[in-house]
């Protein structure tokens, strides 16, 4: 297992965010759960995929990001509107919104009104299951 409460930490909630790519544990069998904390706040939380062998260098990509489509019940958690948010996006097997089988994954914040200079965290944990 890999985690980081570190991969946001207080961050501006009140603009847009895209963190760095997190490798996934291949072949599906994994999973990865981010937790996303917020002030009251009005946007899109949205999780980007991509096949690339090295996204995190400074080499142009070949295939870029692909943004995740959403399943119930974090497509309602994705769109917070003037509330607060503290909850888990959990990609995992047998879910509705299972761990992706690309190589990398980011989470990102897209900022619509309220927030504040601060207040964005992301944490992140994956999982290989044997």
């Amino acid at each position: 297992m890999s985690s980081s409460a570190g991969y946001a930490v207080n961050q501006a909630s009140n603009a847009n965010f895209t963190g760095s790519w997190i490798q996934l544990p291949r072949q599906g069998g994994g999973s990865i759960g981010w937790q996303i904390v917020l002030p009251s706040v009005t946007g899109t939380i949205a999780f980007d995929i991509t096949n690339d062998e090295n996204p995190n260098s400074s080499a142009p990509a070949v295939i870029g990001a692909t943004r995740i489509v959403l399943q119930a019940p974090l497509l309602a958690l994705s769109t917070p509107t003037a509330t607060t948010v503290n909850t888990l996006f959990e990609f995992s097997p047998g879910s509705a919104n299972p761990c992706p089988t690309a190589k990398w994954m980011r989470a990102l914040w897209i900022f619509s009104a309220g927030g504040a200079a601060n207040g964005l965290f992301i944490g992140v944990a994956t999982r290989q299951n044997h």
